[in-house]
């Protein structure tokens, strides 16, 4: 640490550590309710090397920490997910943008980035032409439906996701 190292005071009253040091790393665990209401938390990367991550989400389980990607990737696979569950089953129940991301509870900015490589990908079909009197609407294929490619599963929609993003 070459003996510079000032201490100095962060936000919720969390100690760092401050140098000249290549790489300082910080362990943050929020209110379970602000984050998906799983223990989740965050490491924190402070460092000169481009090449190391800024942050790693990470889930603590009883067989210790699992890493969950980086806080962008984890929050695509979340809103993907939860776009995945709240999509209708049947084109007949197909519903606009608005209604979905309201349903799944995802953040217009972020969903529309997630629908867009669901839909790419197979995993959602749309429908309309996105103008007045004919909006997008959005439904979910099954697996095994003519409309949308053989899948194994919710978890590969989300690697599909995000590989796409």
């Amino acid at each position: 640490m070459n003996g510079r190292a000032e201490e100095t005071s962060a936000t919720r009253g969390e100690e760092v550590l401050r140098s000249e040091a290549p790489l300082t790393w910080c362990l943050r665990f929020g209110d379970p309710e602000e984050i998906h209401s799983l223990p989740l938390g965050a490491i924190q990367a402070l460092s000169r090397f481009d090449e190391t991550p800024q942050d790693l989400m990470v889930e603590l389980t009883n067989n210790g920490y699992v890493a969950l990607g980086q806080s962008h990737e984890f929050e695509t696979r979340k809103a993907a997910e939860a776009i995945l569950a709240a999509a209708p089953r049947t084109e007949g129940d197909a519903i606009r943008l608005d209604a979905l991301l309201e349903a799944a509870a995802v953040k217009q900015a972020t969903g529309q980035r997630v629908i867009e490589a669901l839909v790419k990908a197979g995993k959602l079909v749309r429908l309309g032409k996105g103008k007045k009197g004919d909006p997008y609407k959005f439904w979910r294929p099954s697996p095994h439906s003519a409309q949308g490619p053989n899948t194994e599963g919710e978890k590969e929609s989300c690697e599909v996701v995000s590989e796409v993003l």
